[in-house]
C-alpha cells in the first residue's frame, strides 16, 4: 500500500512542479527519486520480515 502512496505522491510531484514552470525532465528525475526510494524501502521491509520469520522458524526448531 506504501508502494502506491509513494507512486501517487510523485505523480503529483510531478504535475504540481510542472505547471510551476520546471522543466518536465527535472520534475520527471524528482518524481523517479521519489519512487525509487519508495520501492527501495519496501524491498528493505520484506528483506527483514523474511528474515525475522526464517529466525523465529529455525529458533522454534
Amino acid at each position: 500500500m506504501g508502494l502506491i502512496y509513494a507512486i501517487t505522491f510523485a505523480v503529483l510531484t510531478w504535475l504540481v512542479l510542472w505547471a510551476l514552470g520546471w522543466k518536465a525532465t527535472d520534475a520527471t528525475l524528482i518524481a523517479s527519486g521519489i519512487i525509487l526510494v519508495a520501492v527501495m524501502v519496501n524491498r528493505v521491509f520484506q528483506y527483514v520480515d523474511d528474515a525475522r520469520k526464517r529466525s523465529d522458524a529455525t529458533e522454534a526448531s
